[in-house]
């Protein structure tokens, strides 16, 4: 998809890209009441055993897509680094700056000093407070090379995304949360962008991560696992699932099927299996804070 195109034909694209997010409407799958409350019952059970090496108040069991690519022995992308090197690199630094900018794009409407702009949100951010740090210790020649790349990639952004219709409520960094067993295990994900609202009918609510790298499979892992918390969440699964590549201008998306789902459910349960039986008590990503547990014991989803 090319990025310096003329003004018409990237109104075609921003069409399609808004086309591809929502999907045909008429083929949006029904909606089946028991298919949450099944799926989350499949994974009570299959984390069932772990309450009892979980101590009341001790720390509980997070899964993230983190977790799930370490217990899957997948390194995962490059943009947000792996288990085994935590130590931020030029990649994960990009991939923050322009999650950040996407979400104020989305929110303003518009970008005027991409790496500027995403360096002060960052720095405001404990999240991303060590990303912030290596950044500010980058030689003067490699800032330079990074801010390139972001104003390039924020330039893209800006010319091809699409402005977002009120009605379709969008929400960018939306925080999923799925109790189990008591609050023992957590199942965290902060989805980019969230458009449309459950329905009792008709899947209705699309899910878009966006990257600064180039594809990788674990992309569409991780939404299927944010599409598990959101079904579990709402009682309604997601309708799409899309990834937009702020490098290139594309996007992939896909509709969500029963079949993505339970697979995802028995990969969130040796996942956590796994981490039990590693000692791990908490994994998550860099400033993935999940809620208090006592918020979290009883309350509904």
């Amino acid at each position: 998809m090319s990025v310096t195109t003329p003004r018409q034909t990237r109104d075609v694209v921003r069409r399609d890209l808004l086309l591809a997010l929502r999907g045909d409407r008429s083929k949006r799958s029904v909606v089946d009441p028991g298919l949450a409350g099944g799926l989350r019952a499949w994974l009570e059970d299959g984390v069932c055993a772990l309450g009892a090496c979980i101590p009341d108040g001790g720390r509980p069991i997070v899964i993230d897509k983190r977790s799930l690519a370490m217990c899957a022995h997948d390194p995962g992308d490059p943009d947000r680094g792996g288990h085994g090197s935590p130590t931020p690199t030029v990649a994960m630094a990009c991939g923050a700056l322009i999650e950040t900018l996407f979400r104020q794009l989305i929110t303003t409407g518009r970008i005027q000093e991409p790496f500027a702009e995403a360096r002060a949100a960052l720095a405001c951010q404990r999240r991303y407070r060590r990303i912030s740090a290596f950044i500010d210790s980058l030689g003067d020649r490699q800032r330079r090379d990074l801010a390139t790349e972001v104003e390039r990639q924020a330039g893209i952004l800006v010319r091809l995304w699409p402005p977002i219709p009120p009605r379709w409520f969008p929400r960018t960094q939306e925080r999923l949360c799925v109790p189990l067993c008591g609050g023992r295990v957590l199942l965290v994900g902060i989805v980019d962008l969230m458009v449309g609202v459950p329905m009792s009918d008709r899947a209705s609510v699309g899910l878009v991560e966006v990257k600064s790298g180039e594809r990788h499979h674990s992309h569409r892992t991780d939404l299927s696992f944010y599409a598990l918390l959101e079904t579990i969440r709402s009682g309604a699964p997601p309708s799409r699932l899309a990834t937009f590549y702020a490098r290139t201008g594309e996007m992939d998306s896909e509709d969500v099927t029963e079949c993505s789902l339970t697979s995802m459910v028995e990969r969130v349960i040796q996942a956590a299996l796994g981490l039990a039986r590693a000692g791990h008590r908490r994994v998550r990503g860099p400033g993935m804070e999940p809620p208090e547990r006592r918020a979290l014991v009883g309350s509904s989803t």
